[in-house]
C-alpha cells in the first residue's frame, strides 16, 4: 500500500502505520487498541483512523484507487445528492464530500460506535446530513454481529434488535429530503445487506443515476445488474473489480438512458 503517496505529511504518514500496527500482534504494545490516531489525507483531510480496526483498510482501498476512482470517470456532470449507505467511520464520505464539492451526502451508519466517530469526522461538513440505521429493503429492526470497527462486521434481521432498519425513501424522509426526483450517486457498502437491498428496489431505483456498490457472499455486481433490470432500471456496469479471496466484488454501474422517441 502507498501510504506515504496519500498522506500530507511525514508526521501523517507515521501516525497511520502506527494505526497499521495496531493490527499486528508486535505491534499492539506501541498502539493499543482502543486508541486512535488523527491522519490528514491528500484532497480528503484529516480523518480519525481508529486502532485494531478496519479503518485502515479503508483508507487503502482510497489510495490504491480499485474502488471509488472510477465515480470520477463515469458520475454524472452535476452531482448535487449522494447516498452513503455503509458509511462507516466517512472516510469515504469525506473523499465523496471532497470530489463532489456541490452535492448533499447522506451517511448512512447502524452501529453507535462508529456512528460517533463518523460524526467527528463529518463535524465541519455543512453539506453532510448523518442517518444511524441500517438499510435494508424494508423498514424494521436488527442486531449487529461482530466486534465493532471489525472486517465483515453486519447486520443480521430480526424482529427485534438495537439497531434501526429503514428503506431508502425512510433515509431521505430521515435526512429531511422532501420529494426527490433524483439521486446522483449511490455508494453502497452495507456488509451483505445488498442483496435484500437490491432484490427490492423498484420504489427507489428509478431515481438513481449511478451506484458504487460492494458486494459479498457470493452476491456478484452482474446480480445486482440482474435485480434492478426486474425492477425495472437498466443500469450498465462501467467498471468492475472482483476479489475472489473475499467472495467480495466492487463494481460501477451507470443509468443507461431511454433512447430517443421515434418521430
Amino acid at each position: 500500500m502507498n501510504y506515504g503517496r496519500g498522506t500530507a505529511s511525514l508526521a501523517d504518514l507515521g501516525r497511520l502505520l502506527r494505526v497499521r500496527l495496531s493490527l499486528t500482534p508486535a505491534g499492539r504494545a506501541l498502539a493499543p487498541r482502543g486508541g486512535e490516531g488523527i491522519v490528514n489525507l491528500r484532497g480528503v483531510g484529516p480523518v480519525i483512523v481508529r486502532n485494531g480496526t478496519s479503518d485502515v483498510f479503508v483508507v487503502s482501498e482510497l489510495l490504491d484507487g480499485d474502488s471509488y476512482d472510477g465515480l470520477l470517470s463515469h458520475a454524472p456532470a452535476e452531482v448535487g445528492l449522494v447516498l452513503d449507505l455503509g458509511a462507516n467511520t466517512g472516510i469515504v464520505t469525506r473523499w465523496l464530500l471532497a470530489r463532489f464539492p456541490h452535492a448533499q451526502v447522506i451517511a448512512v451508519e447502524p452501529d453507535p460506535e462508529t456512528c460517533a466517530v463518523l460524526r467527528r469526522n463529518l463535524a465541519t461538513q455543512a453539506r453532510a446530513t448523518v442517518v444511524e440505521a441500517g438499510v435494508g429493503g424494508s423498514s424494521g429492526r436488527a442486531s449487529m454481529s461482530g466486534t465493532s470497527g471489525a472486517i465483515g462486521r453486519r447486520i443480521d434481521l430480526a424482529e427485534t434488535g438495537s439497531i434501526e432498519v429503514l428503506t431508502v425513501p425512510d433515509v431521505l424522509a430521515r435526512a429531511g429530503i422532501g420529494e426527490v426526483t433524483g439521486i446522483d450517486i449511490v455508494k453502497c457498502d452495507v456488509e451483505g445487506a445488498e442483496r435484500e437491498l437490491f432484490g427490492t428496489c423498484a420504489d427507489w431505483i428509478s431515481r438513481v443515476r449511478a451506484l458504487a456498490v460492494e458486494t459479498h457472499d457470493g452476491y456478484t455486481i452482474a446480480d445486482v445488474g440482474a435485480d434492478i433490470a426486474a425492477a425495472g432500471s437498466l443500469f450498465e456496469i462501467r467498471e468492475h473489480v472482483a476479489y475472489a479471496e473475499f467472495r467480495t466484488e466492487v463494481g460501477i454501474l451507470v443509468r443507461q438512458e431511454p433512447p430517443p422517441a421515434r418521430s
